[in-house]
């Protein structure tokens, strides 16, 4: 795939950092000078590969202990509070510098036809993420197969461990007449076949499983044929109640 220039990705961690949801309208309520100061240390600490505590550290301080010495923060927060800025952040620039490698490879000439979720198959994934989960979009962002919209794309929440990748075009749409190569993607259960949803997924686990993911009211719903995993979600991709799935799908 083609590279995009330092420059030009520099603009969007910039720009990415503090207006990507979803620590945007946090980030409203915030001092200026505060706001600056994070946006430099988490960008800093982003292209140096620095891990997710040593940002931290350099945002609320540490007292001197051993051989290591004080540091001096500058948020009045706790630790907790600024991991999940820092993760949510640090997901932000991230998704955004591989959404412009993306674009560089897409059009008619690139091998990128639009953009993939994907989420993590483990139990302490989202309603959210759950339903979006290898959901594709076009190059326009219009939503291909289904109907949930791209909305700002990833993270989609606080927390969020989703990644966007690019929806390739197969080996024949390059013009090469060969299969694709099967491929695999990680799960609770270790590797499953990369095509795999989180909704397939959970339909071969037990019962408890799905009562404790779902809840038992959704999970007998989906159990049932009632509602799908797309369901879970209104037109806005914003989660329902079980009230709401009950009245929409299930009415007395």
């Amino acid at each position: 795939m083609l590279g995009v220039g330092k420059n030009r990705l520099s603009a969007v961690v910039a720009e990415a950092l503090i207006e990507g949801a979803p620590t945007k309208q946090w980030w409203a309520k915030q001092a200026a000078d505060a706001t600056f100061k994070f946006s430099g240390v988490v960008r800093n600490g982003f292209t140096e590969g620095q891990t997710t505590d040593q940002i931290v550290t350099q945002i609320v301080g540490r007292k001197a202990r051993g051989d290591q010495p004080e540091i001096k923060g500058f948020m009045d927060t706790s630790k907790r509070n600024a991991r999940s800025l820092v993760h949510n952040s640090v997901q932000t620039v991230a998704n955004g510098a591989r959404m412009e490698v993306y674009k560089a490879n897409s059009g008619e000439d690139g091998p990128v036809k639009g953009y993939r979720q994907l989420s993590t198959l483990d139990s302490h994934t989202t309603d959210i993420c759950m339903a979006y989960d290898q959901k594709t979009w076009d190059l326009a962002f219009e939503p291909v197969g289904h109907s949930l919209p791209w909305k700002q794309g990833c993270p989609r929440h606080w927390g969020c461990r989703s990644l966007e990748l690019p929806w390739l075009k197969s080996m024949r749409e390059l013009g090469v007449d060969v299969d694709e190569v099967v491929s695999t993607r990680a799960s609770l259960d270790g590797q499953v076949p990369a095509s795999l949803n989180f909704e397939t997924w959970l339909k071969g686990k037990s019962k408890e499983f799905q009562d404790e993911k779902l809840g038992i009211g959704r999970a007998d719903l989906w159990r049932r044929g009632v509602i799908t995993m797309n369901d879970l979600l209104d037109q806005r991709g914003n989660p329902l109640t079980l009230a709401q799935l009950k009245a929409l799908y299930a009415p007395d």
